[in-house]
């Protein structure tokens, strides 16, 4: 849940940096998506949802601990994307191509 969360404070100072920067609302969006990913994954490792409604059923496919890798994976990907779109526009990225 921290994960999610304690991606706040760096997206409100890259939203205050960048605030001229086209690209700006798409990385906070891939940020957001991570941020989302990472909280819907502890709610359902917290909740023990789908086991809890029908014990047993779950033990070995669709069990919290693999729903939560899931969404882990996913919040990975975001962040991923997030980095891949940051770095494409930046202005090191910038300078290192017109050499």
């Amino acid at each position: 849940m921290s994960m999610g969360l304690f991606g706040l404070i760096p997206a409100v100072h890259a939203l205050v940096v960048n605030w001229n920067d086209p690209h700006r609302n798409i990385t906070l969006a891939y940020e957001s998506v991570m941020a989302l990913s990472y909280l819907t994954e502890t709610s359902f490792y917290i909740s023990q949802i789908p086991e809890r409604w029908k014990p047993e059923w779950f033990d070995l496919a669709g069990h919290s601990h693999q729903i939560f890798h899931v969404f882990v994976i996913m919040g990975a990907l975001a962040h991923y994307g997030a980095a891949q779109i940051f770095f494409r526009y930046s202005s090191i990225y910038v300078l290192f191509n017109q050499i």
